[in-house]
């Protein structure tokens, strides 16, 4: 019996491999960065609409509902959806196989990234098919922070929730300082190219970094005063930076880093990145 699970075992992994290295695979799933831009770019122009006195809700289901109103809205919905969801099943399927090339820290290392990629584009292709279903809703509310504090020991649960947040956006800030994501990226013989890849890298990396710094602290902060009314969302976070001081400078400097991320993301990614 053992014998038999060990070796239906290795099948699956064998299929996933196969899956992993398909170049209509990853083609599909390389559409996933392009969906994650897009939103990133649509979320950054809020961001400055905002900053200059204008309306939105600056989030992924913000930037989705604005993307669904416009010229082929449905199409592009539905598309973004489908990369989402292959992206998520190419970085499933790399987190299935890591072991077979990788051992100790980097194993750990790449399991832990493979694993956050697949919850996070899981995310991103959940708010894209809700509103392809017609039940999303711009400002993405769920009540999920009440609902958490609701029950037991859903306090720590979210500070832990903040705490990993927070950890994201340090994470981002560093690798942007850093320019470890470089490393992602095939290299170019022209310098010049080179150069404005690593400035609009290192521009959305910062952004990146700012906005989950802050979602991170709005959510400690929803849980140490167990307020359950306390926003936590991107949105929130960008209209937190626009209430300080030089607020408007500050969310149009951010808003400009989320485009740079989202270029990065969806145009430097896709056509450069190593999967």
């Amino acid at each position: 019996m053992a014998r038999r699970d060990s070796a239906a075992a290795g099948r699956a992994d064998r299929a996933a491999a196969r899956a992993a290295r398909s170049p209509g695979f990853e083609l599909v799933a390389r559409f996933g960065y392009v969906a994650s831009g897009l939103t990133h770019v649509l979320v950054g122009f809020i961001a400055l609409r905002i900053a200059g006195g204008g309306a939105g809700v600056a989030s992924t289901s913000g930037a989705v509902s604005e993307l669904a109103e416009g010229p082929g809205g449905t199409l592009l919905i539905a598309a973004g959806a489908a990369g989402c969801a292959a992206m998520a099943l190419f970085q499933l399927a790399r987190l299935v196989v890591a072991g077979d090339t990788m051992s100790g820290w980097q194993l750990v290392r790449d399991r832990v990234s493979d694993a956050g990629q697949v919850v996070v584009y899981a995310a991103v292709g959940a708010i894209f098919a809700s509103f392809l279903l017609g039940t999303g809703h711009a400002d993405g509310s769920s009540g999920w922070t009440a609902r958490l504090l609701a029950v037991p020991g859903g306090q720590l649960v979210l500070a832990g929730v903040g705490a990993g947040v927070l950890g994201g956006g340090l994470w981002f800030l560093w690798v942007g300082l850093s320019r470890r994501f470089r490393r992602q990226l095939v290299r170019l013989r022209h310098a010049g190219l080179e150069r404005a890849m690593e400035l609009v890298g290192l521009l959305g990396y910062l952004a990146k970094g700012i906005s989950l710094g802050i979602i991170g602290l709005l959510t400690l902060t929803a849980a140490v005063a167990a307020d359950p009314a306390q926003p936590v969302s991107l949105d929130a976070a960008l209209r937190t930076l626009r209430d300080q001081p030089f607020g408007a400078a500050l969310l149009a400097a951010v808003g400009f880093g989320l485009i740079a991320y989202g270029l990065y993301i969806g145009m430097i990614r896709v056509l450069f990145q190593r999967l």
